[in-house]
């Protein structure tokens, strides 16, 4: 039952109906047939405690309430709000419950046989089958971070992501999930919390096992992260890799030889069964291929005007999945949608300029869901991180430098004696000039960021040490 009240006219309709709703279902009669006795108890222990009924007998009843102000009006919608909120949440409870119920995830006697047949053993050794079918028949709604702040996730995400890295396992394939949004929709936020999620499943079922940090898994700059990426090992699965400048990978930037060949990896690299995702403000920059052929799930963050403090409200998101098989259930349309009409809707979308920045239509959503405010990584490592990949060297033609980079400069740069700068010419003592201040540069981004210095040194000795 949808509750909403937009004006006056509207108010004496819906409270009658939902009198007549919520008398109905509070009754002695079959409504709650399918459901647990204790779920029964706790909806009619909700309508009764919401007083909603009361009010509106009160309400509309003109012998009693002859007039009600703007007051006692707002006062109301405050609470069918807040009624519709606890029973949206008792709802996600139920649906979790069924879930796990309804005769599983699947046949996990079947499912451990093709694991065998299939030796995924020499691929994951390390996999614990007891744990994954405990993460898929009950899997957990909150997790925390690591400053011990508490993540709380939607039941249906939750859902959908265990059944994505499930096909992931058993299909030798890969994960793409975009997310998109205005500036300051906390695009950023809900991704590093669903790579938390994953990260907790990936490690806790022993299909791999890294740490949790922004600068192994986070990366604002294309050419670095390919860079990462070229490092890893061929089966170091699992790996979850976050792109959060899509921009960069703009239409216009088609020609670039680092979009070149990060599209080129998505094709080609599905074996290294990779988890990546991209984060951009509009969808309509990426190009089709890597939407209508890669993406698996689009989490579209939006913000809305709080009516009260006029201040923007975020934390919501509508989810767009592209679904492996023919079709996929819409919590939010309350009804079967085709892949085909997916695709087609996403394809009219892309395929005109000027379609490119509106907004996703929502008759191909599956569903709206809110998310909390907290980071999945530590917020002030995170901030730290972004900060100093944000402040890489630029010259003003736009060329950057990576940390790396920089180090090797730094390293392997000669002395200036032997560069044969000539002092008393003019040209060749402003080169002298400029070099002189790079270097101090390069010095000064190192005084600011000594942890880089020393990571990259031992790693370096690493290598040289036990090679790649």
């Amino acid at each position: 039952m949808s509750i909403e009240i937009k004006n006056y006219e509207d108010l004496d309709t819906l409270m009658k109906e939902t009198d007549d709703y919520l008398t109905y279902i509070d009754s002695d009669n079959h409504f709650f047939f399918d459901l647990e006795k204790k779920d029964q108890s706790t909806i009619r222990h909700m309508i009764k405690s919401s007083k909603l009924i009361d009010t509106m007998k009160i309400l509309t009843n003109e012998d009693i309430t002859p007039e009600f102000d703007y007051s006692e009006f707002s006062e109301f919608q405050d609470r069918v709000f807040n009624f519709s909120e606890n029973l949206k949440n008792m709802k996600e409870k139920i649906d979790l419950d069924k879930f796990v119920a309804s005769g599983q995830f699947c046949n996990f006697k079947t499912l451990k046989k093709l694991f065998k047949d299939l030796n995924l053993k020499d691929r994951f050794p390390n996999f614990n089958f007891k744990v994954y079918q405990e993460w898929l028949t009950n899997p957990p709604l909150a997790i925390n971070n690591s400053k011990g702040e508490t993540i709380e996730y939607d039941s249906y995400v939750v859902i959908k992501l265990l059944n994505l890295l499930h096909h992931m396992i058993f299909d030798e394939d890969d994960i793409l999930l975009v997310f998109c949004g205005k500036e300051g929709s906390a695009k950023s936020t809900l991704a590093s919390q669903i790579m938390l999620y994953m990260y907790t499943f990936i490690t806790s079922v022993g299909l791999n096992n890294y740490e949790f940090k922004p600068e192994l898994m986070f990366y604002v700059d294309l050419q670095k992260m390919q860079d990462f990426e070229s490092e890893l090992e061929y089966a170091d699965y699992f790996r979850i890799i976050h792109f959060d400048e899509g921009d960069q990978l703009s239409r216009i930037n088609f020609r670039d030889k680092s979009v070149i060949k990060y599209k080129s990896d998505l094709r080609r690299s599905r074996k290294k069964q990779r988890i990546r995702s991209i984060a951009t403000p509009q969808i309509g920059e990426l190009s089709q291929e890597i939407i209508t052929t890669r993406t698996h799930f689009i989490f579209n963050t939006i913000m809305t005007t709080d009516n009260e403090t006029k201040l923007l409200k975020k934390g919501i998101c509508n989810l767009y999945i592209i679904p492996k098989g023919d079709f996929i259930y819409s919590d939010l349309n309350k009804r079967e949608i085709t892949r085909s009409e997916i695709l087609t809707t996403l394809h009219e979308q892309l395929k005109n300029k000027e379609n490119y920045y509106r907004p996703l239509p929502t008759d191909i959503c599956v569903r709206q869901f809110k998310f909390g405010r907290h980071f999945g990584f530590d917020k002030k490592e995170y901030d730290e991180y972004i900060d100093k990949e944000n402040k890489l060297v630029d010259e003003d033609d736009g060329f950057k430098l990576t940390s790396h980079q920089i180090y090797v400069m730094l390293k392997e740069m000669p002395d200036f004696g032997e560069w044969g700068f000539d002092t008393k010419d003019v040209i060749s003592n402003r080169n002298y000039t400029l070099m002189r201040q790079l270097k101090t540069k390069f010095k000064k981004y190192f005084i600011k960021y000594p942890k880089v210095y020393h990571e990259l040194k031992m790693k370096e000795e690493m290598l040289r040490e036990f090679g790649k």
